[in-house]
């Protein structure tokens, strides 16, 4: 797991960031999350910030915070319940997204919400980053959510990287038609460290490019309908 001649450290506690000691505490905090999601996707005084193909885009200042919160909606010709389990699988951001270098389950809390570790690359000169969160599915009615939530862990912190602190991280699907759905995308995501403007604004259109190398990967695999 860690590098040749790297030794783990000892991991940061943030304060925005809750530190579960229990698995009540982890459904509590996954409860919140798809709470927060639903609010700030129907809620915030979200701009208009283009398109990725035909993926909108909106961004919103979070706190002070200099990264911006995302949200970015796109239709794929897929089934939501099919979308839903491909997405919910532990390594299903990783078949979409090449900067993932990792992922391990650390706690599966119950058949809905896991505690998941995973790391990302970064471009040069940026250190990789890793990420602790609790993971949460849920159906109510016609909309399928996936969101993630970053909490505090003891997780052994390798050298030379920066653990990172997930605001919310959500994918919300609704079905528009036979083998059809609506993905709308909310993420903010706090890396942490020193990182230059430039990759601060790369963070809004990435998110629609989430959308749209999904369904590159679903159609490589024959999985569109």
């Amino acid at each position: 797991m860690f590098g040749w001649g790297s030794k783990p450290s000892e991991p940061p506690v943030y304060p925005e960031l809750s530190t579960p000691t229990s698995n009540d505490d982890l459904l509590q905090i996954s409860s919140k999350a798809l709470e927060d999601t639903v609010d700030w996707i129907q809620n915030l005084p979200w701009q208009d910030a283009g398109k990725v193909k035909d993926v909108s885009i909106w961004k919103v200042k979070y706190l002070d915070n200099p990264i911006m919160m995302v949200k970015a909606i796109g239709e794929v010709d897929i089934s939501a319940v099919d979308l839903f389990e491909f997405l919910g699988k532990d390594d299903g951001d990783m078949k979409i997204e090449q900067m993932i270098l990792g992922w391990e389950v650390l706690n599966d809390v119950d058949e809905t919400t896991k505690v998941m570790w995973n790391a990302i690359n970064c471009p040069f000169p940026i250190q990789s980053r890793d990420f602790v969160s609790v993971k949460h599915m849920r159906q109510d009615g016609g909309q399928f959510f996936i969101v993630s939530k970053g909490i505090n862990s003891d997780r052994a912190l390798e050298k030379g990287r920066t653990r990172g602190s997930t605001t919310i991280n959500s994918w919300i699907l609704e079905a528009t038609g036979e083998n059809k759905c609506r993905i709308t995308r909310l993420i903010h995501v706090d890396i942490k460290g020193s990182v230059p403007t430039v990759m601060l604004n790369l963070a809004v259109s990435k998110t629609g490019e989430q959308i749209v190398n999904l369904r590159s990967y679903l159609a490589s695999k024959g999985l569109l309908q």
